[in-house]
């Protein structure tokens, strides 16, 4: 008796409706049937089988090269770079930028000092904003601000601006400090 006749059985015994046996019984010989051929594989292995067959065909019989990598490092062709008119060509690395030239008053080392700082912090001067960051101090010298402590202070706060010196140097300039506006209409003998 094949195992699909004992299955059967055994479900007539346990009181299964006929209606789902005959429905489990042809479904699992259908499946048996289905699934294998004579050769012994199923219809996918051989579709695969197939498949591969055609494909290997395919490419012995195609002349285009399926290894395109070169085997030595000298052979290989330069990248191309992408050509942006748009872009300035930048210098190599090794090449270093021109100086821009300091004026007298300007004392060299703090500057070196500030530019490092830039470099430091992820935002390196241009030879542009070099010249600019030299006219504002000129600009604030003129005004009475002396270049070195305005850098000597943009260094101490970790700044990358430079700014006119603070009044007392804890930050508040004077009566305008929002400390003395708020008690400004009081006096010591209201207290």
């Amino acid at each position: 008796m094949s195992e699909v006749a004992a299955l059967i059985t055994d479900m007539i015994h346990a009181g299964v409706d006929p209606d789902i046996i005959g429905r489990t019984a042809e479904l699992l010989c259908n499946k048996s049937n289905v699934t294998r051929n004579a050769s012994g594989k199923s219809k996918n292995a051989e579709r695969q089988a197939r498949y591969r067959a055609r494909k290997k065909e395919q490419e012995q019989n195609s002349n285009v090269t399926r290894n395109v990598t070169p085997c030595d490092k000298k052979e290989k062709e330069p990248k191309r770079k992408n050509i942006n008119p748009s872009q300035k060509e930048k210098p190599p690395k090794g090449v270093k930028k021109k100086k821009v030239s300091l004026p007298d008053w300007l004392d060299n080392e703090i500057w070196d000092e500030y530019v490092q700082h830039r470099k430091q912090m992820r935002k390196p001067l241009t030879a542009k904003a070099e010249k600019m960051a030299i006219g504002k101090l000129d600009r604030m010298r003129m005004s009475g601000n002396d270049p070195t402590a305005v850098i000597t202070q943009t260094l101490e706060n970790g700044w990358t601006g430079l700014f006119e010196l603070k009044g007392d140097g804890n930050g508040k300039s004077g009566n305008n400090s929002a400390h003395a506006r708020m008690f400004a209409g009081f006096s010591q003998a209201d207290c």
